[in-house]
């Protein structure tokens, strides 16, 4: 039997990968079974479990690959740090993100695979957006005496608390008026005063 390349593995993965985040925007979290997966990406059954140990483990790695991909474009937007942090913030707080990653991270479970992959998950937004934070205290845009790690938890818990609502359909207001509601007093919290000012 012939050997499968490293590049063909890692094809065959992406390929996986985009079948599950086509088939969320298209069927929502609760259409994205195993099958209909499978079925977007032309695998035969169990395909999928030759390359994630499960359908968790599969979404935990859509969720880690759409943050670095909208870190990466903010990043490269080539404006001032803490624009670039503002911005991106404005963007999450004010539209709703993919429902796969409010429903990945909003399931309880006593199963320790699946609170690891959501604690991985978590680690993975802390870690990404680190050296935005880092940088805009650099240049002053916030003020260096904020924890930038727990800063970016708290936004993380913000974000994932307003898209779980969503998901279940139970503001009482809206999602833009809370998000919105968020940045200000967010902004007022952070951004440095001397930066404000000049």
């Amino acid at each position: 039997m012939p050997k499968v390349s490293t590049e063909h593995k890692e094809q065959v993965r992406q390929r996986l990968l985009d079948a599950a985040r086509r088939v969320v925007l298209r069927d929502g979290h609760e259409g994205a079974t195993t099958r209909a997966i499978l079925e977007e990406a032309g695998l035969s059954a169990g395909s999928l479990y030759n390359y994630f140990s499960s359908k968790d483990e599969l979404f935990e790695v859509l969720a880690e690959e759409i943050i670095s991909e909208n870190v990466r474009a903010f990043a490269l937007a080539g404006e001032p740090h803490g624009d670039t942090l503002v911005r991106f913030a404005a963007e999450l707080l004010t539209e709703p993100d993919l429902p796969a990653l409010a429903w990945f991270r909003g399931r309880l479970s006593a199963d320790p695979d699946v609170r690891a992959a959501i604690t991985n998950f978590n680690q993975a937004v802390v870690e990404s957006f680190e050296p935005l934070v880092a940088a805009a205290q650099a240049d002053g845009t916030i003020d260096d005496d904020i924890d930038g790690a727990a800063l970016i938890e708290l936004f993380d818990v913000i974000v994932e608390g307003l898209n779980r609502r969503q998901v279940m359909g139970a503001f009482v207001t809206d999602f833009d008026r809370v998000g919105r509601l968020a940045i200000d007093v967010l902004l007022r919290a952070i951004v440095n005063e001397r930066a404000s000012s000049s």
